[in-house]
Protein backbone atom coordinates (compact mmCIF):
# COMPACT_ATOMS: atom_id res chain seq x y z
CA UNK A 1 0.00 0.00 0.00
CA UNK A 2 2.95 2.59 1.03
CA UNK A 3 4.69 1.73 -2.31
CA UNK A 4 0.97 2.52 -4.66
CA UNK A 5 1.44 6.17 -2.14
CA UNK A 6 5.09 6.68 -3.71
CA UNK A 7 4.27 5.53 -7.14
CA UNK A 8 1.69 8.20 -7.19
CA UNK A 9 3.39 10.88 -5.75
CA UNK A 10 6.50 10.38 -7.85
CA UNK A 11 4.13 10.17 -10.94
CA UNK A 12 2.63 13.57 -10.07
CA UNK A 13 6.45 14.97 -8.91
CA UNK A 14 7.17 13.86 -12.90
CA UNK A 15 4.23 15.13 -14.70
CA UNK A 16 4.32 18.93 -12.83
CA UNK A 17 7.92 19.11 -13.21
CA UNK A 18 7.23 18.36 -17.07
CA UNK A 19 4.38 21.05 -17.05
CA UNK A 20 6.68 23.65 -15.69
CA UNK A 21 9.53 22.91 -18.29
CA UNK A 22 7.83 22.81 -20.86
CA UNK A 23 5.92 25.94 -19.96
CA UNK A 24 9.33 27.65 -19.77
CA UNK A 25 10.21 30.04 -23.11
CA UNK A 26 13.67 30.19 -23.75
CA UNK A 27 14.70 33.08 -25.53
CA UNK A 28 18.09 36.06 -25.97
CA UNK A 29 17.48 39.49 -26.89
CA UNK A 30 19.88 41.16 -29.18
CA UNK A 31 19.72 45.39 -29.10
CA UNK A 32 20.75 47.35 -32.17
CA UNK A 33 22.69 44.67 -34.59
CA UNK A 34 24.31 46.36 -37.16
CA UNK A 35 22.43 43.63 -39.89
CA UNK A 36 19.10 44.49 -38.19
CA UNK A 37 19.49 48.26 -38.14
CA UNK A 38 20.45 47.55 -42.13
CA UNK A 39 17.80 45.33 -43.11
CA UNK A 40 14.92 47.74 -40.89
CA UNK A 41 16.44 51.04 -43.03
CA UNK A 42 16.27 48.82 -46.49
CA UNK A 43 12.70 48.20 -45.42
CA UNK A 44 12.11 52.27 -44.55
CA UNK A 45 13.85 52.86 -48.23
CA UNK A 46 10.93 50.55 -49.88
CA UNK A 47 8.40 52.06 -47.94
CA UNK A 48 9.40 55.87 -48.65
CA UNK A 49 9.97 54.72 -52.62
CA UNK A 50 6.49 54.08 -52.58
CA UNK A 51 5.62 57.16 -51.02
CA UNK A 52 7.30 59.26 -53.63
CA UNK A 53 5.79 56.84 -56.69
CA UNK A 54 2.65 56.95 -55.36
CA UNK A 55 2.00 53.51 -55.27
CA UNK A 56 -0.49 53.19 -52.49
CA UNK A 57 -1.30 49.70 -52.86
CA UNK A 58 2.45 48.59 -52.08
CA UNK A 59 1.93 50.38 -48.99
CA UNK A 60 -1.09 48.22 -48.00
CA UNK A 61 0.41 45.50 -48.87
CA UNK A 62 3.27 46.77 -46.85
CA UNK A 63 1.10 46.83 -43.32
CA UNK A 64 1.00 44.37 -40.88
CA UNK A 65 -2.52 42.42 -40.15
CA UNK A 66 -2.42 43.86 -36.36
CA UNK A 67 -2.24 47.20 -37.98
CA UNK A 68 -4.64 46.68 -40.36
CA UNK A 69 -7.18 45.36 -37.77
CA UNK A 70 -6.88 48.16 -35.43
CA UNK A 71 -6.92 50.98 -37.80
CA UNK A 72 -8.31 49.66 -41.04
CA UNK A 73 -7.48 48.14 -44.27
CA UNK A 74 -6.00 51.38 -46.13
CA UNK A 75 -4.72 53.06 -42.51
CA UNK A 76 -1.43 53.81 -43.72
CA UNK A 77 -2.17 54.46 -47.23
CA UNK A 78 -5.32 57.25 -46.12
CA UNK A 79 -2.33 59.04 -43.75
CA UNK A 80 0.12 59.15 -46.38
CA UNK A 81 -2.59 60.94 -49.07
CA UNK A 82 -3.73 62.93 -46.55
CA UNK A 83 -0.12 64.41 -45.80
CA UNK A 84 0.57 64.68 -49.43
CA UNK A 85 -2.60 67.28 -49.73
CA UNK A 86 -1.02 69.57 -46.54
CA UNK A 87 2.48 69.26 -47.51
CA UNK A 88 2.78 68.60 -50.92
CA UNK A 89 4.41 65.51 -52.44
CA UNK A 90 7.57 63.87 -50.82
CA UNK A 91 10.38 65.01 -51.66
CA UNK A 92 13.60 62.98 -49.13
CA UNK A 93 13.54 61.42 -46.14
CA UNK A 94 16.35 61.45 -43.22
CA UNK A 95 16.55 58.90 -40.28
CA UNK A 96 17.49 60.23 -36.85
CA UNK A 97 17.33 57.56 -34.80
CA UNK A 98 17.13 54.23 -34.65
CA UNK A 99 16.61 51.06 -32.68
CA UNK A 100 16.08 47.75 -32.97
CA UNK A 101 15.04 44.32 -30.87
CA UNK A 102 15.74 40.94 -31.71
CA UNK A 103 13.95 38.11 -29.48
CA UNK A 104 15.27 34.58 -30.76
CA UNK A 105 14.49 31.55 -29.28
CA UNK A 106 10.93 29.89 -28.35
CA UNK A 107 9.74 32.92 -30.55
CA UNK A 108 11.59 35.04 -32.85
CA UNK A 109 11.05 37.85 -34.12
CA UNK A 110 12.80 41.80 -34.75
CA UNK A 111 10.95 45.09 -33.90
CA UNK A 112 12.34 47.80 -35.72
CA UNK A 113 11.40 51.61 -34.86
CA UNK A 114 12.86 54.96 -36.87
CA UNK A 115 12.27 58.38 -36.50
CA UNK A 116 12.62 60.06 -39.85
CA UNK A 117 12.68 63.95 -40.63
CA UNK A 118 10.72 63.73 -43.89
CA UNK A 119 11.12 66.63 -46.23
CA UNK A 120 7.46 67.24 -48.64
CA UNK A 121 7.01 70.46 -51.07
CA UNK A 122 5.87 72.97 -48.58
CA UNK A 123 7.68 71.73 -45.27
CA UNK A 124 9.33 69.20 -42.95
CA UNK A 125 6.91 66.07 -41.31
CA UNK A 126 8.03 64.61 -38.01
CA UNK A 127 8.04 60.66 -38.78
CA UNK A 128 8.10 57.30 -36.87
CA UNK A 129 7.88 54.20 -38.81
CA UNK A 130 8.06 50.83 -36.53
CA UNK A 131 8.15 47.19 -38.14
CA UNK A 132 8.11 43.96 -37.22
CA UNK A 133 9.32 40.80 -38.90
CA UNK A 134 7.67 37.62 -36.82
CA UNK A 135 9.70 34.22 -37.34
CA UNK A 136 10.20 34.41 -41.05
CA UNK A 137 7.80 36.66 -42.33
CA UNK A 138 8.39 39.32 -44.70
CA UNK A 139 8.97 42.93 -42.67
CA UNK A 140 5.48 44.76 -41.64
CA UNK A 141 4.39 48.10 -41.26
CA UNK A 142 3.24 47.74 -37.31
CA UNK A 143 2.83 51.43 -36.66
CA UNK A 144 2.91 54.88 -38.43
CA UNK A 145 3.36 58.19 -37.01
CA UNK A 146 3.17 61.67 -38.35
CA UNK A 147 3.66 65.02 -36.83
CA UNK A 148 3.53 68.62 -38.07
CA UNK A 149 1.67 71.98 -37.45
CA UNK A 150 1.80 71.93 -41.25
CA UNK A 151 -0.50 69.13 -40.95
CA UNK A 152 -3.45 70.75 -38.39
CA UNK A 153 -3.98 74.08 -40.69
Amino acid sequence: MMNLKIQRGLLLYIMATGLIISACTFSRTYVDRADDIQEGKQCVNNFYNSVSNKNYAALDLMTSGALVNTAGKNAVSKIVKLINRKVGNYKSYLIVDSNTVRTSGSSNKIIYRFKIKVTYEDGVVDEQVGLEKLETSDIKVMSYYANSDLLIQ
